[in-house]
Parts: structure tokens; sequence; C-alpha cells
């Protein structure tokens, strides 16, 4: 936890467009969303400069263009500032968890990202989540209704969770969180 007297730390979470379009909308959301990050967004100037910053979410970061946004708006990636390689098994938080079908048509891929800024070292990341399902009920139409499938077995979701521990720096009793 962050001592009372200590600076701001902001925290924000997205889900930026799944969509493709011309031109890329992705990085102009990350981008507004790094403005926050870095100080206060447009027509917030009553926010506090934060000491630091992160965001995580699902930043369905698939094409070209989402690799070098983070960078490009000032932001570290915590997989990549532990020495993670995109494309890589264990980069993927998307595609494990969906039907053999659209695994075939779409791979996988490392939608979720960790990003951040400020006074903050990351110390750790791991994806969390795989293999986590839930018993789906069919509701049942009528009392006549004679279908043999009552429910079936789902994940919770199509993503992988990230979990990280960062360090905060730049002041005295550094701490983590």
């Amino acid at each position: 936890m962050l001592r009372q007297n200590a600076e701001t730390l902001r925290l924000c979470n997205t889900h930026l467009e799944s969509l493709l379009s011309n031109p890329p909308i992705r990085p102009k959301q990350l981008h507004l969303a790094s403005k926050f990050m870095h100080g206060s967004g447009p027509g917030e100037t009553d926010l506090p400069t934060p000491h630091a910053a992160i965001l995580a979410g699902d930043l369905n970061a698939f094409a070209p263009e989402d690799l070098t946004a983070p960078n490009e708006c000032g932001l570290h990636d915590a997989f990549l500032v532990l020495g993670g390689k995109d494309g890589t098994e264990e980069s993927f938080t998307w595609g494990q968890q969906i039907p053999d079908w659209l695994r075939e048509k779409f791979g996988c891929s490392r939608m979720d990202k960790i990003l951040f800024c400020g006074g903050l070292e990351v110390e750790r990341l791991e994806r969390i989540g795989a293999g986590e399902v839930v018993w789906i009920e069919y509701p049942k139409v009528s009392d006549g209704e004679s279908d043999d499938e009552e429910g079936e077995e789902m994940w919770i979701t199509d993503h992988l969770g990230l979990s990280a521990e960062f360090r905060i720096t730049g002041f005295e009793g550094e701490e983590t969180v």
C-alpha cells in the first residue's frame, strides 16, 4: 500500500477497439490513455500529475501498429521489460481458450498487456486464469422440451488474465504494489 503522504499512483484499465480500421484507431486510443498516465488528459487540468501509472487490459494488439504504439506513447511494456518476446507461446493471452475452428482461423496472440510509466520497476508478470471453466446451464424453452443437452462447460473468458508486481521508485521507503 502507498503511504498516506505518497505521490499519486494512477491505475488505468481499458478495452481498446477490436476491429481493424483505416486509419488505425487503437494507437489513437492508447495515445489518449497515455496522456492521463503522464499527467492530465484533455479538459482534466485539475487532476494531479502521477508519480507513476499502470495501464492493464485488452489492447486487442494484433496489428503491426500495435507493436510500436506503447513505445510511441512513452510507455513501457511489462512483458518486454522482463525479457519476453512478442510472437512466442509465453506471450499469448488470447487464442488458447477458444474453439479449435476459431484458433485455426486466427491463431493465438498477445492482445492483453500491462503498460507503465513513471517511477516504477516491474518485478514480476504472469498469465492467470488458464483452464478456468464454468458450467452453463441451458434455459428450458418449454415443459415438453426433450433436449438431451442440459448445458455445457465453457471457459470463463477467451483471454488469459495478467498479474504483475511493481516496485514504486523515486522516493524514500520504496514500496511494492
